[in-house]
């Protein structure tokens, strides 16, 4: 919830990282908007923004875990802006 920072609320993306003790296999792995699965197909961007589904039957035994990230799309020229000016921030499992 972004309240009155529309801009910020725009930028707004979310990752997910599985972790192969507790590090990043390769970056081919990440699970963004651009990448929206993982190479397996256990980790993927849900349908409506902010989404990470997992299937955890899928995921490779070697994942000891799936970081989910939240983080501001950079961009030329734009003011600076900040996680803590988000009004609140939910995660639902």
């Amino acid at each position: 919830d972004a309240g009155r920072e529309n801009v910020l609320d725009e930028r707004l993306g979310v990752a997910a990282l599985p972790l192969v003790d507790e590090k990043l296999p390769g970056r081919s792995h990440v699970v963004f908007g651009n990448q929206p699965t993982s190479p397996e197909q256990s980790t993927r961007l849900g349908a409506s923004n902010g989404v990470v589904e997992i299937d955890l039957d899928a995921v490779p035994a070697e994942v000891g875990r799936v970081a989910v990230i939240v983080f501001i799309h950079p961009r030329p020229g734009a003011a600076r802006r900040s996680l803590s000016q988000l009004r609140s921030l939910r995660a639902v499992v």
